[in-house]
């Protein structure tokens, strides 16, 4: 009985041994797989992906409650997955300055006659060629 738990014991330390290293193998790949992809769609930071610019276009946009990145991505190749992060948080303020302050859940999936966005598909104005409702795209509020 005593060599079972020995010999358990011998391979359950084994098998640990081997998903220790498949995890760090796979998190090594994945680091990679993360890198490679940021290098294919060549990623530059905009000018006005500093904190203090962001903050102040957020301002007046009169955006609330928005967390505003801490870290400058301006005029940077993003090839990280933390840089890309960053880069992100940028976007997401971009995007809440051109809807208004708007999530994409939160925007109307059609525009009215007027051009203003509306989630009734009654109000939507129909494309008089085709007569299909026009749908919003990334409209902006107001």
């Amino acid at each position: 009985m005593r060599d079972i738990f020995k010999y358990g014991g011998i391979v359950a330390s084994v098998v640990l041994i081997a998903f220790g290293a498949a995890s760090i193998g796979l998190g090594a790949w994945g680091i990679n797989n993360v890198r490679d992809n940021l290098k294919l769609e060549q990623i530059t930071g905009t000018p006005d992906m500093t904190p203090a610019a962001i903050k102040a276009e957020g301002q007046k946009a009169g955006l609330t409650g928005v967390t505003y990145p801490s870290t400058s991505v301006a005029g940077k190749t993003i090839d990280t997955g933390s840089e890309a992060r960053v880069f992100a948080s940028y976007m997401r303020i971009h995007a809440l300055e051109a809807t208004g302050g708007q999530t994409y859940s939160q925007m109307g999936r059609f525009l009215d006659a007027k051009g203003n966005p509306t989630s009734d598909e009654t109000k939507a104005a129909k494309d008089p060629k085709t007569a299909s409702r026009s749908r919003t795209v990334f409209a902006t509020s107001g």
